[in-house]
């Protein structure tokens, strides 16, 4: 095969790999951001062009006609794609109900008391009693502390930076957090990570509830060794209300 045929294969073989990425990642429970998806989407589109476009046979065609052709190839491209995206847009933003409580709070059930134990016959006395064994602990998330950042998007100038913790182990996390502004976008990070992959997310404002967040996610657990970190940006001034509710987890 000459150099010539070879590019146009290679062409669509990278635009094919591009265009099956997004599905075989959702196949092992992997998310991918939705723009970031479209984006993979039309980049396969444009390297499967490219090989049209180079493609032996095709070039001998008037340009006019290589333009219409892939001119109605993008038309019906972004019309079944685009109409996938925007169903899975408006299913991602089902609106959840509001936080009713300021904190949650819920007791465990205490461990079953032990049998006493008794006094051998030889030496008759009173039965001893067992040490009562402490419950284990009641869960408990707070916010820990919260202040300004400077923000990287002009379109919404004020930024915040608040960290929450737990004292015991939490997964998967489903939290409605709630803001005394509306929120433009935001995001969840855990102290002390450089890299970590977030399983099945889908953190975010709401739709309904503007000055609400929920941070929503499979893995990784939340747990008290490390706090959770919740960015939030907005066009006006912005603190957390102190007000948050764990919601149930449903992911998509």
């Amino acid at each position: 095969m000459s150099d010539q045929s070879k590019s146009p294969t290679i062409q669509f073989l990278v635009g094919l790999g591009l265009g099956l990425l997004p599905s075989g990642l959702q196949m092992i429970g992997v998310a991918i951001n939705l723009w970031l998806g479209a984006a993979i989407l039309l980049a396969a589109f444009v390297f499967v062009g490219r090989a049209f476009w180079m493609w032996e046979r095709s070039s001998r065609w008037h340009v006019i006609l290589r333009v219409l052709t892939v001119l109605v190839a993008l038309v019906a491209y972004v019309y079944l794609i685009g109409g996938q995206i925007m169903i899975e847009y408006r299913r991602e933003h089902v609106p959840l109900a509001p936080p009713a409580t300021p904190e949650i709070s819920r007791p465990h059930l205490e461990s079953s008391p032990s049998i006493p134990e008794l006094a051998p016959k030889e030496t008759p006395r009173p039965p001893q009693r067992s040490a009562k064994k402490t419950p284990p602990a009641v869960e408990t998330i707070k916010i820990v502390s919260q202040e300004q950042i400077s923000s990287d998007n002009p379109k919404f100038p004020y930024a915040l930076k608040v960290v929450v913790q737990t004292n015991v182990r939490i997964q998967p996390v489903s939290i409605v957090f709630e803001f005394t502004a509306p929120i433009g976008e935001g995001s969840v990070w855990f102290g002390g990570e450089e890299a970590i992959m977030f399983i099945k997310e889908r953190s975010g404002p709401l739709v309904a509830y503007p000055n609400e967040f929920l941070a929503s996610f499979e893995s990784p657990a939340f747990v008290p060794e490390k706090a959770m970190i919740i960015t939030v940006k907005s066009n006006e001034p912005i603190k957390a209300s102190g007000r948050f509710q764990k919601v149930p987890f449903s992911f998509p």
